[in-house]
């Protein structure tokens, strides 16, 4: 059975395991990973970089149906298959900061393929939700950590204690939108996206 090159997504250790491999114990550090998601998360950002320096018809608001060009062939091309490869990688939990990456891109790419009628807006709009509250989570989460730690003056902590709440409002109002959304959308298994349930209800 063929031997491919894996890097561990926590320590960055070289690793090899089979092609086939679905599920690798690092070697270095000993922490488990999906080598499937490993291997479609590397093609999916691979893709997205393609498709970001190819060229796309300007959209006309004038007309509904998006023009496509024979140069624009090539880059919604690498568009669909950055965002199949990466929808495979949400299958799976990705380590923070791929997921925080896979969230900037899915967005991206699920804006540019709904526009050119090649995406259902509703999966568009989910993953630009998803990155909303992923980002405020992570705002809130430093917020939390100044507001442990002493110092910073009074006025300067209320401000942090106010857009705290602020985001603790919003976060409130995007769960219950990323969550009508799943449910209309009708996800067999909705995507390994967003964070734990109790990060989000922390």
């Amino acid at each position: 059975m063929a031997e491919t090159d894996l890097t561990c997504p926590y320590c960055g250790a070289a690793n090899s395991g089979a092609e086939a491999v679905v599920w690798h114990r690092c070697e270095q550090c000993m922490r488990l990973f999906s080598a499937a998601a490993q291997r479609a998360y590397a093609r999916g950002m691979e893709h997205w970089e393609e498709a970001q320096e190819g060229e796309l018809t300007p959209l006309n608001p004038r007309h509904p149906r998006p023009r496509r060009e024979a140069g624009d062939r090539e880059t919604l091309q690498a568009y669909q298959q950055a965002h199949s490869a990466l929808e495979l990688a949400f299958q799976s939990d990705l380590p923070e900061e791929q997921r925080h990456e896979g969230l900037l891109a899915m967005a991206d790419i699920g804006q540019v393929l709904a526009r050119r009628d090649l995406l259902s807006p509703l999966e568009a709009h989910y993953w630009v939700k998803v990155l909303m509250e992923h980002n405020a989570l992570r705002e809130r989460a430093e917020l939390d950590g100044r507001l442990a730690e002493p110092g910073g003056g009074a006025l300067l902590r209320l401000r942090w204690r106010l857009r705290r709440d602020q985001l603790r409002r919003a976060l409130a109002k995007l769960a219950r939108e990323v969550a009508d959304l799943e449910e209309t959308i009708g996800f067999v298994e909705p995507p390994h996206a967003r964070d734990r349930l109790e990060e989000r209800q922390g």
